[in-house]
């Protein structure tokens, strides 16, 4: 039986939970797939040499955080970090749907990792109705939802849900992100 894993909450170590099972997953002789659903292909992240050393298959199809308009202007240095229209990352969202609907389609892959998943769903980038189709429809392919918010409603769908609290983090002394550690 495939089961929903979900690491969610407010602190660092939703991606990093996910990518320790993915390790677990290789070194059991798994097949993974990975798709990130805001970090692109331009970014530089660490985890995408992962493919280099393990065979992970890496999908990085977002476009970037998407920042809505309340959240500019309640904080001003906000307000740079998104160029991009709704638009343009609801259709990055979609295509990561589809994405997401062919690997599970075609039952490849033993896990498959959705990073950022809950985000894109309460960003309104997907609607809930497409996330919990695709885990009702995973057959035998685990999954792993990570991201930010997620609802009562999602969590009871989950096998296992863990919730991540930040209780102190570097940025909040304006420290700036570290290679290794959080890229």
């Amino acid at each position: 039986m495939a089961l929903v894993y979900l690491f969610t909450g407010n602190g660092k170590g939703k991606t990093s939970a996910a990518l320790g099972i993915a390790l677990r997953s290789v070194c059991a002789s798994q097949k993974v797939a990975w798709i990130y659903w805001y970090k692109n292909e331009n970014w530089y992240i660490s985890e995408k040499k992962i493919g280099k050393f393990l065979p992970i298959d890496f999908y990085l199809l977002g476009k970037g955080f998407y920042i809505t308009a309340e959240a500019k202007a309640k904080d001003k240095n906000l307000a740079n970090c998104d160029k991009l229209d709704f638009a343009d990352h609801q259709e990055a969202a979609q295509k990561a749907l589809q994405k997401t609907k062919q690997i599970l389609q075609a039952q490849k892959h033993d896990l498959l990792i959705l990073d950022e998943i809950v985000n894109a769903v309460t960003d309104k980038l997907l609607d809930f109705a497409e996330l919990e189709n695709l885990i009702k429809n995973k057959k035998e392919t685990h999954l792993i939802l990570t991201g930010r918010n997620a609802s009562k409603k999602l969590m009871q769908l989950c096998d296992l849900v863990s919730k991540i609290e930040k209780i102190k983090h570097p940025f909040d002394q304006q420290m700036p992100a570290v290679k290794g550690l959080d890229f």
